[in-house]
């Protein structure tokens, strides 16, 4: 599993090597992703839109907060 933050750079690092339009796809991308990620966690499916048992409480991480690992 990579971390957001790692995602965020990889789609960014291209604008600083001149080409900021493909930063700016690899940005809508990540945008489309996680809102693909977020309808499904919505829908009651897992992440990637697969069938699972996706409860309130098994989506909240130690500190109560929203966690989508």
């Amino acid at each position: 599993m990579v971390p957001f933050s790692l995602r965020i750079l990889q789609a960014e690092l291209p604008q600083y090597m001149g080409r900021p339009k493909d930063a700016l796809d690899n940005l809508y991308e990540l945008q489309r992703t996680c809102c693909k990620v977020l309808k499904n966690l919505q829908d009651n499916l897992t992440e990637d839109g697969g069938p699972g048992e996706i409860t309130p409480e098994s989506r909240l991480g130690k500190n109560g907060v929203l966690s989508l690992q």
